[in-house]
């Protein structure tokens, strides 16, 4: 071997581990930085995936909400725009006094939806939160009738009438949550799930002048009164 070349390379060192070397650190570089980028990938597709996730969470518990809140709302739009007068009149009266209509409902009346076409309405919106009110039926001389009482949430929670409860005179005391106490004689007590209740009481009607009276008559006997 030439001996300059022998001293020459051990002065600079063998070119081929220098490559060698060099590449290896290069190599070393790319994994580092290709790892680093994988990393930020994964972290931002997680942090992705959590937005996602909550996304869905707070729509899920927005479309409860809504589902739970809603009868409640529009029982009360419905019972403010029912009982904002100072006196009873046509569809409309205070808190705790029956209105009671004398014809068929107006197909221009949006109060409630789709009201009936073959019966008169006599309603009354109560609180029931301190005391009971008691309603009072007369006897129907067997003439159709009913009677529910719907709660907040717009659920009948008892449905005299009729069908159920026969056509004889009958008094109910509807009582809120928690009330306990003593009730008068010959009153059925019902338990309201919440302290509104709507009693939206029908009575059949023929539409003849005739029928309409005797209609007019029952309905004048229907009362309310707080215990």
């Amino acid at each position: 071997m030439n001996t300059a070349y022998v001293a020459l390379g051990a002065n600079i060192g063998d070119p081929a581990a220098t490559v060698l070397a060099g590449c290896g650190k290069q190599d070393g570089s790319a994994a580092q930085k290709a790892a680093s980028e994988v990393k930020k990938d994964v972290a931002a597709e997680a942090k992705a995936v959590e937005a996602l996730a909550k996304e869905a969470e707070a729509r899920e518990i927005a479309i409860e909400a809504y589902e739970y809140a809603y009868p409640l709302v529009t029982m009360e739009i419905t019972r403010r725009v029912s009982t904002n007068v100072e006196k009873a009149e046509g569809s409309k009266a205070p808190m705790g006094h029956f209105a009671r209509l004398r014809n068929y409902p107006a197909v221009d009346d949006h109060t409630v939806t789709a009201p009936n076409a073959d019966t008169l309405y006599t309603i009354v919106w109560l609180d029931v939160t301190k005391e009971p009110w008691i309603v009072s039926v007369p006897d129907m001389k067997d003439r159709f009738f009913v009677l529910p009482m719907l709660d907040g949430w717009t659920n009948v929670f008892q449905d005299p009438g009729k069908r159920t409860t026969g056509t004889k005179a009958q008094k109910y005391a509807i009582t809120g949550p928690g009330w306990s106490g003593t009730l008068p004689a010959g009153v059925t007590e019902v338990k309201a799930p919440t302290g509104m209740v709507w009693v939206l009481g029908r009575i059949y009607c023929t539409g003849t002048p005739e029928d309409y009276k005797a209609v007019h008559a029952l309905q004048d006997q229907w009362s309310e009164v707080q215990l």
